[in-house]
């Protein structure tokens, strides 16, 4: 086997047929694009969510009374529960609590500190669950602590939120199903013209031995630097694209929060990548698939 001259061919055939090259390319790119466009929205639901503390999390509120040891042992019995990540439970004391509401509320600094004697506030859980199909167990077992006055858990929001997302991703799904199978059929037809230009030669060359390998390697080798070039311009064009939409938001909508892409970044250049290798693989396999047969 020699790469180079596999190499020196597929550059070839994508210079003899130019044209539909580069259509393939755009055509690859737009599809990916619309990708990952897709799992941008999905991505900023999600990143949203977690801004707004409309993550999987329940608050629980402690008795004032109890002493900062039986306080400690609630927290581990809430950490010994199912269906808690326990590695991520938060611990607020009332003291901190305080300082959070006098750094949210300054312009009434006079009050907060008339309060400082006076603590209102109690100590309390931030509790991360991890599925919402156990929250009404989980919120019945916490009542069941010696020591909880009060539960805040938000599990309509969460709900409706974690259905909005699950309908996005199904799009998603269904998008980049269709995208890849139109990906495909455009690159069989690119990389097939090649394969009827070379007809003869192919031909002759499965005459005297040549294996189907040796003959279709140029031609899966298209369709990878097809699939190569196109992840390349798409992520940069989507990158483009993205910064650009959260400048105009974050001008004209204030009250909207985008995530930045670096926050995406390393799904889309992967999923990229994988998606344009793909569809130039397979498309080259099969535009190929009666020359790759003994």
């Amino acid at each position: 086997m020699r790469p180079g001259y596999f190499i020196k061919e597929a550059f070839k055939g994508l210079w003899r047929n130019k044209r539909y090259s580069v259509a393939t390319v755009l055509v690859l790119v737009g599809c990916l694009i619309m990708i990952g466009s897709s799992y941008i929205i999905y991505a900023n639901v999600d990143y949203n969510m977690e801004k707004l503390g409309l993550a999987k999390e329940i608050v629980i509120f402690i008795d004032s009374e109890k002493s900062d040891a039986e306080v400690a042992a609630i927290g581990e019995r809430i950490a010994a529960l199912d269906n808690v990540d326990a590695d991520n439970i938060e611990f607020i004391s009332k003291e901190e609590a305080l300082k959070e509401e006098a750094n949210k509320y300054a312009q009434y600094g006079n009050l907060f500190e008339v309060l400082e004697g006076d603590n209102p506030l109690r100590d309390s859980y931030v509790i991360p669950y991890f599925t919402n199909e156990g929250v009404s167990t989980l919120v019945y077992q916490l009542n069941q602590i010696d020591g909880v006055v009060k539960i805040n858990n938000r599990l309509d929001l969460a709900d409706n939120i974690e259905n909005l997302k699950n309908g996005i991703l199904f799009v998603l799904i269904v998008f980049m199903i269709i995208l890849v199978v139109v990906c495909v059929f455009v690159i069989v037809n690119t990389i097939g013209l090649a394969v009827m230009a070379r007809a003869d030669e192919i031909v002759i060359m499965r005459y005297i031995g040549a294996t189907g390998r040796f003959i279709a390697m140029p031609f899966i080798i298209e369709g990878i630097i097809i699939g190569a070039l196109s992840s390349i311009i798409a992520y940069f064009a989507q990158a483009f694209m993205y910064n650009y939409i959260i400048v105009t938001i974050g001008d004209s909508f204030s009250i909207i929060n985008t995530c930045p892409y670096s926050y995406v970044q390393g799904t889309i250049l992967t999923g990229f990548i994988a998606a344009g290798l793909f569809c130039g693989i397979v498309g080259s396999i099969l535009s190929m698939r009666k020359y790759l047969k003994a």
